[in-house]
């Protein structure tokens, strides 16, 4: 176990944090992240995909599903990327540029679901 946290601290580059540090980074850094991942990955493969409209959930299928899979996944590496590289000593530079890279085709992956579902 011991070489266990000794590994996961390297990766993450907490290795002097306290235990709550280690839970937080990785519930916020790689489960909740994983999340949006997985399911943008399945929208992608599958062409089927369903998002939050005013009256429940909206059914997307063929490019719109395929576009609100990027935008979820793109969600899912920002979540990882703030909450995880963010802290690092040596990731931290890449961290700003990734985040805004991600942000932009996050935007660009809801704009185009939307213009596959209006057109």
């Amino acid at each position: 176990m011991d070489r266990f946290l000794k590994l996961y601290d390297a990766t993450l580059g907490i290795t002097n944090s306290r235990s709550e540090e280690r839970i937080r980074k990785l519930l916020m850094g790689l489960i909740a992240p994983a999340l949006p991942f997985l399911y943008g990955l399945s929208s992608v493969l599958s062409e089927h995909s369903k998002f939050i409209g005013r009256r429940g959930f909206v059914n997307l299928s063929g490019f719109s599903a395929v576009a609100a899979g990027v935008a979820y996944l793109s969600l899912g590496l920002l979540l990882h990327v703030h909450n995880c590289w963010a802290d690092h000593p040596r990731l931290a530079g890449v961290a700003d540029a990734a985040r805004g890279l991600l942000a932009l085709v996050f935007g660009v992956g809801v704009l185009a679901m939307f213009y596959g579902v209006l057109f």
